[in-house]
């Protein structure tokens, strides 16, 4: 699901894995990026289900997070409340939710 913010020649967006695990992604393909990078480049963060049960209940308190439509009601949650990556990520880091962070230099 694409969050509608960021810069001009970017996008961001969220989605679920095959895992079950939550992912946000800042896909920069700007000339700016083309410029420092030599290409496009891609920050994602994964959340893992402890994290993404925790985010759910931050933002739908009494959410259950094993219902049928838990991961599309977080997802549809998620794009309603932030406009990109870079505000979805200072929000996760104000919660203590925990994340990996990957960086794709190749995007």
């Amino acid at each position: 699901m694409r969050l509608a913010g960021g810069p001009d020649g970017s996008a961001s967006s969220v989605w679920l894995d095959a895992d079950g695990n939550l992912k946000v992604e800042y896909y920069d393909f700007s000339s700016e990026a083309h410029a420092f990078f030599g290409n496009d480049i891609a920050y994602v963060l994964t959340i893992g289900r402890k994290g993404k049960s925790r985010v759910l209940d931050l933002l739908a308190p009494g959410c259950d997070p094993l219902a049928a439509d838990a991961d599309a009601r977080l997802l549809s949650l998620l794009a309603g409340r932030f406009d990109g990556y870079f505000e979805l990520k200072k929000w996760l880091e104000e919660n203590g939710v925990p994340f990996e962070k990957f960086v794709d230099t190749w995007a």
